[in-house]
This record gives structure tokens, sequence and C-alpha cells, in this order.
């Protein structure tokens, strides 16, 4: 999977996370192809049935089942500059059908623009609409799973309708199981930081114009570095000779723990040891 998809991925995992309230999730991950998906988009009151749909290519799936309850499914493509379509649902049923996750939730389909992930998350949880539908699998033991499909219509807004029909034909199958559960290594609660403080690299400029941030969080155990934008999270070592000199100098700025920013930062942290499970271990720095 190359970079882009994999930061897309990571991105649409952590926004399914932060918006369900969930900590950890058991992560199925489908290849093979979507077969004749299509999405038809009207106004509320047309009927949507001989409206020819705009068909769209996927050879991935990802089924996450959270510890909250709830499941989402994530299609994407290895080819174009469109992320397709995800959803989520908080119950199973069974019927003649199959086994079918009853879907609430519609994350639209969206354009790969290479934004940073803060811009991604925001895009993300605007555009989630309220919808009704199912996702229908072939078999309740993923494992052997050779076929599904997600069916929804979004709930009418004044001036818009969505309907998606989405079958996947499942050619392999892996699992990780607790993928958003943080390793002992990483693992804190939100009051084992002894402190967290952050520099701005001023000296380097992103493409928006702004200056990437060093945030660091500090416990009895040790220190880690989360990079902004990317994320990038490494443990500091004795032999990190540049993040020694500048704690060193105190060239940086202290969060305090009353502040909102002591909170978002803490939503960073749960968003990185998310990504760090899904890129590799943090390195040292």
């Amino acid at each position: 999977m190359g970079e882009e998809l994999r930061n897309a991925l990571f991105v649409s995992i952590v926004a399914f996370t932060l918006c369900t309230d969930a900590e950890a999730a058991d992560l199925w991950t489908f290849q093979g192809n979507c077969e004749q998906a299509y999405v038809k988009r009207g106004r509320p009151d047309v009927d949507m049935g001989p409206l020819k749909g705009n068909p769209f290519q996927c050879e991935l799936a990802f089924v996450m089942k959270f510890d909250n309850g709830r499941t989402s499914v994530q299609f994407m493509s290895k080819r174009g500059r469109i992320m397709p379509p995800g959803f989520s649902g908080g119950r199973y049923e069974t019927t003649e059908n199959g086994y079918s996750l009853v879907l609430d939730k519609v994350y639209p389909e969206r354009k790969l623009t290479g934004k940073t992930t803060g811009p991604e998350f925001k895009e993300i949880s605007e555009n989630r609409l309220d919808a009704e539908g199912y996702c229908v699998f072939d078999n309740q033991d993923f494992s052997k799973m050779s076929y599904f499909m997600c069916i929804t219509k979004t709930i009418p807004s004044d001036d818009l309708k969505i309907v998606y029909r989405i079958p996947f034909v499942v050619r392999e199958a892996s699992f990780k199981s607790n993928f958003a559960e943080p390793s002992s290594r990483t693992r804190r609660s939100d009051g084992d930081f002894e402190r967290i403080f952050q520099h701005t690299l001023d000296d380097k400029i992103l493409p928006d114009g702004k200056h990437p941030v060093w945030i660091y969080f500090q416990s009895k155990e040790n220190t880690v570095r989360i990079d902004m934008p990317s994320m990038d999270m490494c443990v500091v070592t004795a032999e990190s000779s540049a993040d020694m000199s500048l704690i060193g100098s105190k060239k940086y700025d202290v969060i305090e723990k009353s502040s909102p920013d002591w909170n978002f930062a803490h939503d960073i942290w749960k968003a990185a040891y998310q990504r760090y499970l899904i890129v590799g271990e943090p390195r040292r720095c």
C-alpha cells in the first residue's frame, strides 16, 4: 500500500474511532474488488430507481469492529484520486439475506488532495451523513466470507439524497485484533503524563505555509515525541542529539494541564498511537 493510501486509511480509521468514542477495535482487511458499484445523487422527491448511477472502483475493504459495539466499513481504491465511501452502524441482524450490519452513518467519497491530517479529520467529520441501509455478509465468520454488499441511502436533506450500492467480492482476508489498543510501551491514561511541551520548527515551512511542530509527552518511564502534522511517533533516548539539545536549552512551550491545549494534545496522542499500530512500532528519535 502506497504512503498516500496508507495515510488516507489511517485518517479514516482514526476519524471513525473518534466519532464513535471507541478505544479499540478488531480490524478485518479484505482484498478483492467491487463489482458494478455505483452512487446515485438526486433531489429527495426524485425516484432514484431509473437514474443511472456513477460507477466507481475499489480493490480493498476494511471492516472495523469497535469495542463500544459499533462497526465501520471503509472501501478503498488503489488507483485514482477518489477515496470511496465508508459506512457505520451499531447493531447486526440475521435475516434470510444473510448476516447484516444495520447502517446509520455514511462517510461520502472524497478526493485525495494531500491535505494534512487535521483538515482531513475536519472534512470527514463535517461530511458525515445520517443514513439507513445494510451491509449484508454471506458468512457470519468473516474468515470464511467470500462476498458482501453495502446498500444504503442518506436521510434526505432539503435538496439532496444519495444512494450507494457496493457489492464486494473477497479474494483474500486478514485479521488484526485490538489494533487500536496501545501497547504497554506507549500506553498512557490522562494522568500518566508528567508534562507535555512543544517546539515549533521555524526554519521549516509546510506546503500550507505553516511550520511543523514537535510535541513531547513526558512520563516517569520515558519521553515520546510526536511530529505534527505527520503524526510520526518516536521515543527520545540519550542518543537523540537534536531532542536532548532542545530539551536542555528549554526552547519549548509547556502546555498547561488546565488548558484546552492539554486536552487537544491527548487527542493527538490517541490518534498517533493508533497510527503506529498501522505503520509499525515507534522508532528511536
